[in-house]
Protein backbone atom coordinates (compact mmCIF):
# COMPACT_ATOMS: atom_id res chain seq x y z
CA UNK A 1 0.00 0.00 0.00
CA UNK A 2 1.00 3.61 -0.62
CA UNK A 3 0.01 6.10 2.10
CA UNK A 4 0.03 9.88 2.12
CA UNK A 5 -1.16 12.65 4.44
CA UNK A 6 -4.75 12.20 3.25
CA UNK A 7 -4.77 8.78 4.94
CA UNK A 8 -4.49 10.27 8.44
CA UNK A 9 -7.89 10.27 10.14
CA UNK A 10 -8.94 13.09 12.43
CA UNK A 11 -8.27 10.90 15.48
CA UNK A 12 -4.67 10.11 14.57
CA UNK A 13 -5.11 6.73 12.95
CA UNK A 14 -3.60 5.81 9.61
CA UNK A 15 -6.40 4.59 7.37
CA UNK A 16 -4.27 1.91 5.79
CA UNK A 17 -7.21 0.06 4.25
CA UNK A 18 -8.12 3.16 2.19
CA UNK A 19 -4.65 3.47 0.66
CA UNK A 20 -4.07 2.32 -2.91
CA UNK A 21 -1.73 -0.51 -3.79
CA UNK A 22 1.45 -0.10 -5.80
CA UNK A 23 3.25 -2.94 -7.50
CA UNK A 24 5.68 -5.02 -5.49
CA UNK A 25 8.26 -4.56 -8.22
CA UNK A 26 8.07 -0.79 -7.97
CA UNK A 27 8.11 -0.87 -4.15
CA UNK A 28 11.35 -2.89 -4.23
CA UNK A 29 13.06 -0.13 -6.24
CA UNK A 30 12.44 2.48 -3.53
CA UNK A 31 15.25 3.04 -1.08
CA UNK A 32 13.31 5.35 1.29
CA UNK A 33 9.69 5.68 2.38
CA UNK A 34 9.29 2.18 3.77
CA UNK A 35 7.24 2.20 6.96
CA UNK A 36 6.51 -0.42 9.57
CA UNK A 37 4.26 -1.13 12.51
CA UNK A 38 4.79 1.31 15.38
CA UNK A 39 6.06 4.20 13.22
CA UNK A 40 4.71 7.70 13.88
CA UNK A 41 3.88 10.03 10.98
CA UNK A 42 3.68 13.78 10.66
CA UNK A 43 1.89 15.35 7.68
CA UNK A 44 4.32 17.91 6.29
CA UNK A 45 2.94 19.00 2.93
CA UNK A 46 -0.39 20.55 1.85
CA UNK A 47 -2.11 19.38 5.04
CA UNK A 48 0.50 20.22 7.67
CA UNK A 49 0.28 19.08 11.27
CA UNK A 50 -1.82 15.91 11.57
CA UNK A 51 -0.05 13.07 13.33
CA UNK A 52 -0.74 9.34 13.19
CA UNK A 53 0.71 6.12 14.49
CA UNK A 54 0.52 2.72 12.86
CA UNK A 55 -0.89 -0.16 14.82
CA UNK A 56 1.70 -2.41 16.45
CA UNK A 57 0.79 -5.16 14.01
CA UNK A 58 0.40 -4.39 10.33
CA UNK A 59 2.10 -5.16 7.06
CA UNK A 60 4.90 -2.87 5.92
CA UNK A 61 3.87 -0.15 3.48
CA UNK A 62 5.25 2.75 1.46
CA UNK A 63 4.85 6.37 2.57
CA UNK A 64 4.68 9.36 0.24
CA UNK A 65 6.71 12.51 0.66
CA UNK A 66 3.80 14.29 2.36
CA UNK A 67 4.55 12.29 5.52
CA UNK A 68 7.62 12.32 7.74
CA UNK A 69 8.31 8.97 9.43
CA UNK A 70 9.49 8.92 13.05
CA UNK A 71 10.78 5.53 14.16
CA UNK A 72 11.55 4.94 17.83
CA UNK A 73 13.65 2.24 19.38
CA UNK A 74 11.19 1.97 22.33
CA UNK A 75 14.19 1.62 24.63
CA UNK A 76 15.29 5.26 24.86
CA UNK A 77 12.39 6.84 22.99
CA UNK A 78 8.76 5.72 23.16
CA UNK A 79 6.77 5.85 19.92
CA UNK A 80 3.60 6.50 21.95
CA UNK A 81 5.29 9.51 23.55
CA UNK A 82 6.45 10.81 20.15
CA UNK A 83 2.87 10.42 18.83
CA UNK A 84 1.53 12.70 21.56
CA UNK A 85 4.49 15.10 21.65
CA UNK A 86 4.14 15.87 17.93
CA UNK A 87 0.49 16.80 18.54
CA UNK A 88 1.28 19.10 21.46
CA UNK A 89 0.50 22.76 21.03
CA UNK A 90 4.11 23.90 21.48
CA UNK A 91 5.34 21.64 18.69
CA UNK A 92 2.41 22.47 16.38
CA UNK A 93 3.11 26.20 16.85
CA UNK A 94 6.74 25.65 15.84
CA UNK A 95 5.54 23.67 12.83
CA UNK A 96 3.20 26.41 11.66
CA UNK A 97 5.80 29.12 12.29
CA UNK A 98 8.21 27.16 10.07
CA UNK A 99 5.50 26.84 7.43
CA UNK A 100 5.01 30.62 7.34
CA UNK A 101 8.56 30.89 6.01
CA UNK A 102 7.70 28.93 2.87
CA UNK A 103 5.59 29.85 -0.16
CA UNK A 104 3.53 26.65 0.11
CA UNK A 105 1.86 24.76 2.93
CA UNK A 106 4.81 22.55 3.72
CA UNK A 107 7.53 22.03 6.29
CA UNK A 108 10.41 20.19 4.64
CA UNK A 109 12.56 17.81 6.66
CA UNK A 110 15.38 20.37 6.70
CA UNK A 111 13.07 22.76 8.61
CA UNK A 112 11.70 19.97 10.81
CA UNK A 113 15.22 19.20 12.04
CA UNK A 114 15.35 22.71 13.56
CA UNK A 115 12.20 22.18 15.65
CA UNK A 116 12.48 21.14 19.29
CA UNK A 117 10.62 18.45 21.14
CA UNK A 118 10.93 17.93 24.90
CA UNK A 119 12.20 14.41 25.60
CA UNK A 120 12.02 13.38 29.26
CA UNK A 121 13.63 10.19 30.54
CA UNK A 122 12.14 6.95 29.24
CA UNK A 123 10.14 6.12 32.40
CA UNK A 124 8.52 9.56 32.28
CA UNK A 125 7.75 9.12 28.55
CA UNK A 126 5.98 5.85 29.36
CA UNK A 127 4.00 7.45 32.22
CA UNK A 128 2.90 10.40 30.05
CA UNK A 129 1.97 8.20 27.08
CA UNK A 130 0.00 5.79 29.29
CA UNK A 131 -1.98 8.65 30.81
CA UNK A 132 -2.74 10.20 27.40
CA UNK A 133 -3.60 6.81 25.84
CA UNK A 134 -6.25 6.41 28.53
CA UNK A 135 -7.67 9.91 27.98
CA UNK A 136 -7.48 10.33 24.20
CA UNK A 137 -9.81 7.52 23.05
CA UNK A 138 -12.57 8.94 25.24
CA UNK A 139 -11.97 12.43 23.88
CA UNK A 140 -12.12 11.17 20.28
CA UNK A 141 -15.34 9.24 20.98
CA UNK A 142 -16.92 12.37 22.46
CA UNK A 143 -15.71 14.49 19.52
CA UNK A 144 -17.15 12.00 17.00
CA UNK A 145 -20.47 11.94 18.85
CA UNK A 146 -20.66 15.75 18.96
CA UNK A 147 -19.75 16.05 15.27
CA UNK A 148 -22.45 13.53 14.40
CA UNK A 149 -25.03 15.44 16.44
CA UNK A 150 -23.97 18.73 14.83
CA UNK A 151 -24.34 17.24 11.34
CA UNK A 152 -27.83 16.04 12.31
CA UNK A 153 -28.76 19.53 13.54
CA UNK A 154 -27.49 21.10 10.30
CA UNK A 155 -29.67 18.71 8.27
CA UNK A 156 -32.75 19.50 10.36
CA UNK A 157 -33.76 22.84 8.73
CA UNK A 158 -33.63 21.31 5.25
CA UNK A 159 -35.84 18.39 6.27
CA UNK A 160 -38.28 20.75 8.03
CA UNK A 161 -38.49 22.92 4.90
CA UNK A 162 -39.24 19.87 2.75
CA UNK A 163 -42.02 18.83 5.14
CA UNK A 164 -43.46 22.37 5.19
CA UNK A 165 -43.52 22.72 1.40
CA UNK A 166 -45.08 19.27 1.09
CA UNK A 167 -47.84 20.32 3.51
CA UNK A 168 -46.89 17.65 6.04
CA UNK A 169 -45.73 19.95 8.83
CA UNK A 170 -48.03 19.85 11.83
CA UNK A 171 -48.13 22.57 14.47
Amino acid sequence: RFLSAKHISKNGVLEIEKAPFISTEFAKTLRIGKAKAGDVFLANNATVGPVAKTPEECDDFIVGTSLTVFRSDNVRLSSDYVFFALQAGDFQIQLFDAMKQTTRNQVPITKQRLLSLPIPNFDEQIRIAKYLNEKFPKAFELMDSLESQLAEIKRLPASLLREAFAGRLSP
